[in-house]
């Protein structure tokens, strides 16, 4: 009798094949983060722990594709990262000016202030 529900023959087969289509689905997904993250984790864990089944080439496969997925997500998150930490200077300018303008002011760019239709002022650095 098993002492768990690993060691039964059957249940590693099903581990096979979910581990093949999580890694899979981790290298399709490659653009949402944490999501793909996850799909690549489960399918490395399951593709590890499937090796012993009749179907060690669907193990093997999970474990290749969850692996892929999960370098290539790492690639797209540091790359994202990186885009958005070089883009934050706009990005905060953007939401500066559109803050302003919707408080029914007037942004000058050049000094970063903005200037109320009540006659104060607002500065990006005060």
């Amino acid at each position: 009798m098993p002492e768990n529900n690993f060691e039964n023959h059957s249940d590693r087969k099903v581990m096979a094949i979910i581990a093949l289509v999580l890694g899979i689905l981790s290298i399709v997904l490659f653009f949402i983060p944490i999501v793909d993250l996850l799909l690549g984790i489960t399918g490395i864990v399951l593709g590890a722990l499937s090796l012993k089944s009749s179907r060690h080439g669907l193990a093997i496969g999970g474990l290749v594709c969850g692996i892929v997925g999960f370098v290539i997500s790492g690639i797209f998150t540091i790359c994202a990262c990186g885009f958005y930490g070089a883009m934050w200077p706009e990005i905060k300018e953007e939401i500066n000016k559109n803050t302003c303008e919707a408080s029914g002011g007037t942004y000058y760019s050049t000094t970063k202030c903005c200037i109320h239709s009540d006659g104060t002022r607002t500065c990006a650095d005060d």
